[in-house]
């Protein structure tokens, strides 16, 4: 599952063994609004990205994600505005999680 700002969308790969292995594609997009409670700027960035949070009640926790999935940086914040250095990081996408408050964020954001 992958989400932005407004959409989450799904898409799955089925071996289809009976049909000799051939690949199915399954692709589903839900209309479903996320709740837009995380801001992050810049994006592109060269180094530090910030985050930021309206209407936090709890802690958050802020991870990023290279392209095979290890976490590269792991954080639990208090605050509502939160700056994540990466520049010691290879340039590429990655993948920005931050949970607050019982919501669930995932965000594409590029090192330049």
């Amino acid at each position: 599952m992958v989400s932005d700002q407004n959409y989450s969308w799904f898409v799955a790969k089925i071996i289809d063994t009976i049909n000799y292995n051939q690949p199915v594609i399954i692709t589903t997009t839900a209309a479903t609004t996320i709740p837009d409670f995380c801001k992050v700027f810049p994006n592109p960035f060269s180094g530090v990205i910030t985050v930021n949070l309206k209407n936090k009640t709890a802690e958050t926790k802020i991870c990023v994600y290279d392209v095979l999935g290890k976490c590269v940086f792991d954080k639990v914040s208090k605050n509502d505005k939160e700056k994540i250095d990466l520049s010691g990081k290879p340039k590429g996408i990655y993948i920005l999680e931050v949970e607050s408050d019982g919501k669930n964020v995932m965000k594409k954001i590029v090192l330049q």
